[in-house]
């Protein structure tokens, strides 16, 4: 190969060189872009739970008017719930005409024309219409027994529910009393009794439970511990609250379930 021809094959590779650097010169002075990774997801935080409400013995009470069945003891009782501000249970007359029966009498009274229970009943639902709820309150003659009362308490609510449809009913036991006193009409065991029955129609899903109203003192025959006559809560029979001291007391307790 002559001079000439190897001074052009230098400037060729030459040429071939300088164009190679030029190249990568380019790629690096103008990278293509590379595509920034997402960030790693985040899991949304969430607060902690608020704490759910203890629902109150009546939350799912409905608004209107609220009735009620029951011994005098349980009328007298509502009459107390009246005197402290309540205003949704049924007003009971002034001359006490309403209620005043166990459950056997009130039973009794679904067929017997000469048993007024349940005409007046009704001149009280009529009078406060609308109620969806009603207080039953149950009070056991001594001489009554558990089965005929229980009878007589089963048979009392399905009236109930037959004249007001869809009622849902809150029972509960009558007032006991502050030991040792004893209320004769009742016996010993009266209110006790009544509790258990009560118990028993809440099991069967008969009725809801309704409020506990509390006991009374009583200076009558055998006195409660602590009974004098200056604070006895009872009438001279030594059952039937008095209205300064025992309708007032167990009135609260009711209008504290049936606010």
């Amino acid at each position: 190969m002559g001079f000439g021809a190897r001074i052009a094959v230098l400037i060729a590779f030459i040429t071939v060189l300088v164009s190679g650097a030029f190249y990568i010169g380019q790629q690096y002075s103008n990278p293509s872009p590379v595509g920034t990774p997402p960030p790693p997801a985040t899991l949304p935080v969430n607060p902690p739970p608020s704490p759910t409400p203890t629902p109150s013995p009546t939350s799912g009470i409905p608004g209107g008017p609220i009735g009620f069945v029951g011994c005098s003891n349980i009328r007298d009782t509502v009459q107390g719930y009246r005197a402290v501000g309540g205003k949704r249970i049924w007003n009971p007359t002034t001359d006490k005409t309403y209620g005043g029966g166990t459950p056997v009498a009130w039973a009794k009274s679904i067929s017997d024309p000469n048993l007024k229970y349940w005409d007046e009943f009704d001149v009280m639902n009529k009078a406060n219409p609308g109620a969806k709820t009603l207080w039953m309150g149950l009070c056991l003659r001594a001489v009554e027994s558990d089965q005929a009362s229980y009878n007589g308490a089963v048979a009392t609510i399905d009236e109930v529910k037959r004249k007001i449809p869809g009622v849902t009913i809150y029972v509960s036991a009558l007032n006991g009393f502050v030991e040792p006193h004893v209320c004769g009409i009742t016996g010993k065991n009266g209110p006790l009794r009544a509790q258990l029955l009560a118990n028993r129609l809440v099991k069967e899903g008969r009725a809801k439970t309704g409020p506990d109203v509390g006991d009374l003192i009583s200076d009558d025959q055998i006195p409660s511990t602590g009974a004098t006559a200056q604070n006895t809560e009872t009438v001279s029979d030594g059952c039937h609250p008095s209205p300064q001291r025992g309708e007032p007391k167990l009135g609260r307790e009711l209008l504290k379930f049936f606010n």
